[in-house]
């Protein structure tokens, strides 16, 4: 398969929805493998004002080398779907909604986390199910097994929060501010519409597009502000 033109890579705030930073490549690079290298753009231009506490990525980011570079060089977490890349089961010891289990197939109850470590309990021991066997099936303990896990040390499957949680969906959709933007920058000033020779014009494009879309952002809430203050 062979690919021309160019590829747009937006570090979009969930919250305003506007750009952040845009990048302009060949339109053959890989969206996931180029991710570092955006981020790291990202932290030298934004670093000394900008902390982001969550990284939300979809599936096609979901490489081990993207969430190690987010939990070691930045303040954040990664928020990333999970791509099964061809697979028909998830991993052992989880469900389909990619949450540890316990050996009779039951969810695990997450029970806090102490420092790097997340801590998760037996679904019978806190009252979640009625596990046929008890405690007695998977521990000798009144406590019921309990599983410790370093999430910064595989934090593609034990995320904080864990993926599949409340807490993850709801981080998550967020990223739909993502697919918003991109529709601005494309339906309505034209990026998708680019003709320019050179990657140096590319991105020069591609910029006045996002200066465009934030300066008439604060414009229509200037008046906004305006018309509520008469």
């Amino acid at each position: 398969m062979k690919w021309f033109g160019w590829k747009a890579h937006i570090i979009v705030d969930c919250k305003s929805e506007l750009p952040l930073y845009v990048d302009i490549t060949p339109a053959s690079f890989n969206d996931g493998k180029y991710a570092i290298c955006l981020l790291k753009k990202f932290k030298q231009f934004w670093g000394s004002i900008l902390s982001p506490r969550y990284y939300i990525m979809d599936s096609s980011y979901d490489i081990e080398e993207n969430y190690n570079y987010i939990i070691n060089n930045t303040n954040g977490q990664a928020i990333i779907a999970y791509n099964k890349r061809g697979s028909y089961a998830p991993p052992e010891g989880f469900n389909d909604n990619l949450w540890p289990i316990c050996s009779m197939g039951y969810p695990l109850s997450f029970w806090g986390i102490d420092g790097n470590y997340i801590k998760l309990r037996c679904p019978h021991a806190t009252g979640k199910v009625d596990c046929p066997y008890g405690l007695s099936w998977c521990s000798s303990s009144n406590y019921g097994y309990c599983l410790k896990v370093n999430y910064k040390k595989n934090h593609r499957l034990f995320s904080y929060p864990l993926r599949g949680s409340e807490k993850w969906i709801k981080l998550y959709n967020l990223r739909t501010s993502v697919e918003r933007c991109n529709s601005r920058l494309k339906e309505y000033l034209n990026l998708d519409n680019m003709r320019s020779a050179g990657i140096a014009k590319a991105k020069t494009w591609a910029l006045l597009n996002c200066i465009a879309l934030v300066a008439g952002t604060i414009a229509v809430n200037k008046l906004n502000t305006l018309s509520t203050s008469a």
